[in-house]
């Protein structure tokens, strides 16, 4: 399959270049046909191999200069115009182009249009927040998480980079060693030589107890289909078993205090992490909003209690001995849990934290906090860092303890008996879910009978095997729809409301991330194809907007609730049309227009025709844009909007033709607080 990818690229694309084009030109189409591919490669093999010498090796063959000695935890696209230095370590995906609608046609109308330029990562750089196209890390400099380079900046020699859009926050920055690249690249590919015949030996044990010990099954019509489902669950259930074996071997228990990061230490801290990934991703996509993780966590070493609600891919293995957690709800985040040779605990207590929020150890990464809260102020050797009583916006960094002497007003401190009897509906929810998803797989398996007959010819069963996919994920679309349609019963018709039930409502979130991971959907983003599966899941276009809208977001929830402006452009954005504030769903209409930008998050919100720029969150906007248009008339494209979260949207402009090369400097003395990204 790599090797396929590889010969796609350069028979397509031969070498990614410089420059600008429309998207209506051949060079746009040669681009979008090669980038869903890669898209299914990254899925499917590439999130495999990241971190180790694997990933490095098949990105030179697509034509990246990347040295050997780099650590690439995380995707390249725009292969060509990437070059990054030895012993840099890559932990945030670098693409090299932007949409805009700068061009203009004949008519001297604006016509979308997509431009490439490099980007440069020196040697001994580390990349944890987003490097705009055209821009340079020269050596030793860190991009900090949720940082945003903006297009064409440079950042100096070792420097700190930090905020959105980034400026430099530290100088004379230390580069941080790296274990021996060659050693370390060894001992991953032996353990992943070892995960492959662990993970075919549970799977001939599947084989052996599906197969063997029930010959009844064998004489039914759909019995490989049978198999194939018990086998995969067979495989997610004891996958997590030998995960909690795997942690506890490799690991231990973990705690907090001075540690000496060997090789061993790291290697070890990967190889959990990797099979803990790796192995839960099939269960993850049938329970994601089931407490069942909860569990799963605790038998990892997690303290967390029953009560919360927690996403299980937040938590890491090498992480989760030092993470403590009490009745709060955790979207999708991630954690810094050692800093300086110090590992350091963090707990969350009676908090909501938002969508791609950042906790980390460095107390002297921020200035004021942007919350009304207590700040400690206590140095970076302290061992823990607590969140209690808080409400933390989505994609904020959170550096230092933010204690409040009372919970928030929507904090709801449910009963155990409550929560145990809600779980029972969500699991009984999963279960007739499961089984709706496995009757979606008949027709397909039917057509996939029809045209491959004995399976005898190749020529015959790969076609065979597109059109099953295909028919599949139409059938599980026409599904999800109605399941959508059942969950949203009672909550259309308002700016703001709740389902009907949680349970039904968590079951359906997770049905509809499921359709996105695994479906073939993400083949047609960017085309007419998949505007037209929207607009089946409710979605609606305004104008001619299903024939010229763009859309390649990262995940959508909510079809029904969105609404397209005309010529509008999502770049790998997340679009919602729901918000959850310890744990209380909010339902509401989403209207997007613009370019949404790589990184925005959108939830029952209303971005104008402005757009939205990279990693910015618009939550709970909705109303009271509604509400300014219908009083005041204001212009779409100027209309102010604030988030549920007291945390204010700007809009920087980083597009200025001008900006074709700014060096990053200090942050300005009279820089306000509300402008900071940094609690």
């Amino acid at each position: 399959f790599s090797m396929s990818i590889i010969l796609l690229k350069w028979i397509v694309i031969w070498k990614y270049k410089e420059g600008v084009c429309s998207v209506s030109s051949m060079a746009y189409l040669r681009w979008w046909f090669v980038d869903p591919a890669v898209a299914l490669w990254e899925f499917w093999v590439g999130r495999f191999i990241k971190d180790t010498p694997l990933i490095n090796l098949v990105y030179s063959l697509m034509g990246a200069n990347i040295h050997r000695s780099a650590k690439i935890d995380a995707f390249v696209r725009e292969f060509d115009l990437v070059e990054v230095g030895p012993e840099s370590s890559i932990e945030y995906p670098i693409v090299c182009r932007k949409f805009s609608h700068d061009m203009t046609n004949d008519d001297s109308a604006s016509v979308p249009s997509i431009r490439f330029r490099s980007v440069s990562v020196g040697k001994q750089c580390t990349i944890k927040g987003m490097v705009s196209l055209g821009s340079s890390v020269c050596d030793g400099a860190l991009i900090e998480k949720l940082s945003v380079m903006p297009e064409g900046a440079i950042a100096p020699s070792n420097t700190r980079v930090a905020g959105n859009p980034s400026f430099v926050l530290e100088k004379e920055l230390t580069p941080s060693n790296m274990h021996c690249w060659w050693k370390s690249g060894m001992l991953k590919i032996m353990w992943l030589t070892f995960e492959l015949y662990l993970f075919f030996g549970i799977m001939l044990l599947a084989q052996y107890l599906w197969v063997f010990q029930l010959p009844s099954v064998s004489t039914l019509r759909y019995a490989p289909l049978l198999k194939w489902v018990l086998q995969i669950l067979w495989f997610g259930v004891l996958s997590v078993g030998t995960s909690i074996t795997i942690k506890w071997m490799l690991i231990g228990k973990r705690r907090s205090g001075p540690y000496h990061d060997t090789l061993l230490r790291s290697v070890s801290d990967w190889a959990a992490d990797w099979h803990y990934r790796a192995s839960t991703s099939i269960l993850l996509s049938l329970t994601s909003n089931s407490r069942i993780w909860n569990v799963i966590l605790m038998m990892h070493g997690m303290d967390v209690d029953f009560v919360s609600k927690i996403q299980g891919h937040s938590f890491l293995p090498s992480q989760m001995d030092l993470v403590k957690v009490r009745k709060s709800f955790i979207s999708v985040i991630s954690f810094c849990v050692k800093k300086d040779g110090m590992y350091r605990e963090i707990e969350i207590i009676e908090s909501s934290v938002g969508f791609f929020a950042h906790v980390d150890g460095d107390t002297d990464a921020g200035d004021e906090a942007d919350i009304d809260a207590v700040v400690d102020t206590e140095s970076a050797t302290h061992s823990k860092l607590q969140i209690r009583r808080a409400l933390i916006a989505p994609l904020t960094h959170v550096s230092k303890d933010i204690m409040n002497e009372s919970p928030d007003r929507r904090f709801k401190d449910l009963p155990v008996c409550r929560v145990i009897f809600d779980e029972m509906l969500t699991a009984l929810g999963y279960i007739l879910s499961f089984g709706l998803f496995v009757m979606t797989m008949i027709p397909s398996y039917e057509v996939f009978v029809f045209i491959a007959r004995d399976y005898q010819y190749i020529w015959m069963v790969v076609p065979a095997l597109a059109s099953a996919l295909v028919f599949q994920m139409m059938s599980w679309t026409i599904l999800l729809a109605i399941f959508q349609f059942i969950a949203q019963l009672g909550s259309k018709g308002s700016d703001s409301s709740s389902p009907w039930s949680d349970s039904m409502y968590a079951v359906f979130l997770t049905a509809n991330f499921a359709h996105q991971n695994w479906s073939c959907i993400r083949v047609f983003h960017g085309s007419v194809v998949y505007n037209f599966l929207v607009a089946i899941m409710g979605a609606k276009f305004e104008g001619k907007g299903m024939g010229r809208a763009i859309l390649l977001p990262r995940n959508v929830y909510e079809y029904a609730f969105i609404t397209f402006g005309e010529q509008t452009i999502v770049d790998n954005a997340d679009l919602n049309g729901h918000f959850v504030v310890y744990s209380n769903i909010t339902l509401g209409p989403s209207s997007v227009s613009g370019l949404i930008h790589q990184g925005s998050y959108i939830a029952n919100a209303a971005v104008t025709a402005d757009g939205s720029e990279p990693w910015r969150s618009h939550v709970g906007t909705y109303s009271s844009y509604k509400e300014s248009r219908s009083s005041s008339m204001i212009d779409p494209g100027t209309a102010h909007t604030e988030q549920m979260f007291n945390k204010p949207i700007r809009f920087d402009d980083i597009d200025d033709p001008t900006l074709d090369v700014l060096v990053l400097g200090d942050k300005h003395e009279n820089s306000s607080s509300e402008d900071e990204q940094w609690v």
